[in-house]
């Protein structure tokens, strides 16, 4: 039976570049979710495997629980989570949003409890930590920590998380 892979992110240039590395090393439906509209996404596939839903933002808990229940976009269970999604920037969108990125934190937090609740078997987080940014107005000194985090968590890590 064909699965549901979920990318999240999808319209941003990471995400946009993995998604053909999906389609050819895998046979499941591919939902590629982003907060833009799809018109500006980075690479829009227009596979038939792949359904583009652009203009969702998943800082909102009830649009991440919307992709797991409306099965009017997808032809399958949702088995898999792809999760680049993320509101992040370079040192002048940080220092004049000191608060955004860190909202990103509402994204995992809203995939995770659904893909307990939908027994999603894997996970993949990756994020850009942009937390680490320490400003003085007279020195104008500012020390940016960058992190690659990828974790993928298995069906029995997911169950232990509930």
């Amino acid at each position: 039976m064909t699965n549901t892979i979920l990318c999240c992110g999808f319209g941003g240039f990471i995400g946009g570049h993995f998604l053909p590395y999906l389609l050819e090393n895998t046979k499941d439906n591919i939902l590629a979710v982003d907060i833009k509209s799809t018109k500006v996404w980075f690479q829009l596939h227009k596979n038939p495997r792949v359904i583009n839903i652009g203009n969702r933002d998943l800082r909102n808990e009830s649009n991440v629980r919307s992709i797991f229940y409306d099965q009017s976009f997808r032809k399958s269970p949702i088995k898999q989570i792809f999760n680049f999604a993320c509101d992040r920037g370079g040192i002048g969108y940080i220092t004049s949003h000191q608060v955004n990125p860190l909202l990103s934190s509402l994204i995992n937090t809203h995939l995770l409890q659904a893909a307990v609740d939908y027994k999603v078997e894997k996970y993949l987080f990756s994020s850009l930590f942009l937390g680490l940014t320490l400003a003085s107005k007279w020195a104008g000194l500012y020390l940016i920590g960058l992190y690659l985090i990828l974790f993928i968590i298995n069906k029995k890590d997911v169950k232990s998380i509930n």
